[in-house]
């Protein structure tokens, strides 16, 4: 680096504005661990300068990013195009030319950008001579507010997770540098929460209690694969279970017995989901739903006890999307509007029951649905199938005194009911 570049990367830390990738505040819902991977990268350069481009000289630019929570500058990026006719707009197109990007970043991070550009005429490219027999033309510094600039901040509900987002200044179309007659710059960005990809390391909420709400906006989209050099599994998420669509992962915990509604029968849900809910790590399936909701959307609505619960967010067959989830104790989604829940229903009894007990599976099941009881820890006592008849009998002497979940499933539809052992 020559000292032109020294000298400026030193004071621009006093001088420079601030582009904010987050808001402190997590509008994507109560996760508690929020931490985002993140990257950067020109989208298009636009150079209305001298024409000399197609024989003495070409048009470069360099771009500089600095993390302010992690007090650190990432590797310039430094590239250059050429092109016989000015003005000339190029789009970004090559997925080699990323500016910046790291994972486990902090959700409100905060990123300087500085920006160099000129028309290299000296022969040295990546760095700008205003000296010599042949000086570089059309230089240009300057750095970019995204708080004054842009009318979309960097991530909302527009820069979705999982996809490039290059419209940050809906003033100007995207472009980010109106005060100058020669240089003009498009950024884009992406980002994806750290966690989420698996039971093991899933997005966390905050303790729900009884009247709450927790709530997420996230994608299983994985269009940006391949638009990289990073890696798909960075950016978006993967499929690894069930259905062929990208799985990303939940975790919440309860304090006391509550009934709980798990959707994504929500406004920014746009593909058709299929939801699971499991125990502690995973090891058993205690509720799953595809189609319940609007638009094939998916809720489930169970009676849980105390404890931490997974849930698992995918499409249906290979559907992806952006997703609303939404886990909601004892009350409706919002204070004015309450979720029309369409769950199958089963009767049990007599509840609570000393050892036979009778399941009416009613007009939601039929001949070879499986019937379950699972203990609290998830682990199945007893297992049988549906016959022609629609009150199946179950002698459950052999358990002992307590709570148990009994659970139906057809394949397609789910219910769950609570049942107490004496």
């Amino acid at each position: 680096m020559n000292n032109y570049f020294k000298i400026t990367k030193k004071r621009i830390t006093n001088t420079i504005l601030l582009l904010t990738l987050m808001s402190t505040t997590n509008v994507f819902g109560q996760i508690v661990n929020s931490n985002i991977n993140t990257a950067t990268k020109p989208a298009a350069i636009y150079y209305d300068g001298f024409n000399d481009v197609s024989s003495d000289g070409e048009p470069w630019y360099r771009v500089d990013i600095y993390y302010t929570a992690g007090d650190f500058w990432a590797d310039p990026v430094c590239h250059g195009f050429n092109s016989p006719d000015v003005p000339h707009t190029e789009v970004v197109t090559d997925p080699s030319i990323v500016l910046a990007a790291y994972t486990n970043m902090s959700f409100d991070q905060e990123v300087n950008l500085y920006l160099s550009m000129w028309e290299d005429d000296n022969g040295e490219e990546c760095h700008y001579n205003a000296d010599g027999d042949n000086p570089d033309d059309d230089f240009f510094e300057g750095y970019v507010d995204f708080t004054e600039c842009c009318s979309t901040p960097f991530a909302t509900s527009d820069s979705k997770p999982s996809r490039w987002f290059t419209n940050h200044n809906t003033a100007t179309g995207g472009w980010l540098l109106p005060g100058s007659d020669v240089w003009d710059f498009q950024l884009a960005t992406t980002w994806r929460f750290t966690a989420g990809s698996s039971c093991d390391d899933p997005l966390i909420f905050e303790a729900l209690n009884a009247g709450g709400i927790r709530y997420s906006f996230n994608s299983n989209d994985r269009s940006i694969e391949g638009t990289h050099p990073y890696g798909g599994n960075i950016f978006s998420y993967e499929n690894v279970a069930d259905n062929a669509s990208a799985d990303v992962y939940y975790s919440f915990t309860i304090t006391e017995e509550l009934k709980v509604t798990i959707s994504t029968d929500n406004a920014a849900t746009n593909f058709d989901t299929y939801i699971r809910l499991y125990n502690e790590g995973c090891g058993a399936l205690l509720a799953e739903d595809d189609d319940s909701g609007a638009d094939n959307t998916s809720i489930i609505e169970t009676i849980l006890t105390a404890g931490t619960y997974m849930v698992q967010v995918e499409g249906y067959e290979g559907n992806e999307g952006d997703f609303d989830l939404s886990i909601a104790a004892g009350g409706p989604v919002s204070g004015t509007e309450e979720l029309v829940i369409a769950t199958p229903t089963v009767k049990v009894f007599p509840n609570p029951a000393n050892d036979l007990v009778q399941i009416d599976l009613g007009k939601d099941f039929e001949e070879g649905a499986t019937i379950e009881v699972l203990d609290l820890l998830g682990k199945r006592v007893y297992y049988t199938t549906a016959s022609s008849a629609s009150i199946i009998k179950m002698d459950l002497a052999e358990l002992k005194s307590g709570t148990y979940m009994i659970h139906v499933s057809d394949g397609e539809k789910t219910a769950i009911e609570k049942l107490i052992i004496q």
